[in-house]
């Protein structure tokens, strides 16, 4: 994810501030079980490599209609879902 790739596979440029900012929001509006939206986003930018790590939040798991967090896990795999279709709209590998 830290370079866009021209039609000969060679790197067009870096992982913006405006790629990091469109694939938060894409993520950030994944449907999720109830509206609880439970999962948790990280960044880094090591070495100007933009990085986006996304994790399930049990604390955001309804504990008594989801007991076993499966919900939960399909929640944040929505959110990953479209994470990766932005990703692909922006040509980023």
């Amino acid at each position: 994810m830290t370079a866009r790739r021209t039609s000969d596979g060679s790197a067009s440029r870096a992982f913006s501030a405006d790629d990091l900012d469109l694939v938060l929001r894409a993520a950030a509006a994944a449907p999720s079980v109830h509206n609880t939206q439970p999962w948790l986003f990280g960044t880094e930018d090591s070495a100007g490599a933009g990085r986006v790590e996304l994790f399930a939040d049990p604390s955001r798991r309804l504990r008594h209609g989801d007991p076993d967090g499966r919900s939960m896990l399909v929640s944040t795999g929505a959110a990953v879902l479209d994470v990766r279709v932005v990703l692909a709209h922006l040509g980023l590998v």
